[in-house]
């Protein structure tokens, strides 16, 4: 199924999970229409979190997406494998305690 834009499958999800890398920006800028996207998700009311797999927490992520000139009310927050890695070394569990997924719900 080709999918001509999120707002054709957006109201079918109570929300979305974007990969930050490669998805939103490249490394170094925002790909064209990614803030488009990410206000048109927050006028429908449909949060959007930032997942990525950077061994980093997700502070150093969240102002990552911020210098790259994402503002930080497009997104209810970022999980990163780093931050999953260090809650797992301090014993604590990854839900739902996990930054970002508690505001999830609508």
């Amino acid at each position: 199924m080709r999918v001509e834009g999120v707002s054709t499958i957006a109201g079918r999800f109570d929300g979305m999970i974007v990969d930050q890398f490669g998805v939103l920006h490249d490394g170094q800028a925002l790909y064209p229409g990614t803030l488009d996207v990410l206000r048109g998700l927050r006028a429908s009311r449909i949060p959007v979190v930032v997942v990525t797999n950077s061994g980093k927490r997700v502070e150093s992520n969240r102002q990552r997406l911020l210098d790259i000139g994402i503002p930080r009310d497009a997104f209810v927050d970022v999980v990163t494998s780093g931050e999953l890695a260090w809650m797992s070394l301090q014993g604590e569990t990854a839900s739902p305690g996990v930054p970002g997924m508690a505001g999830m719900s609508r």
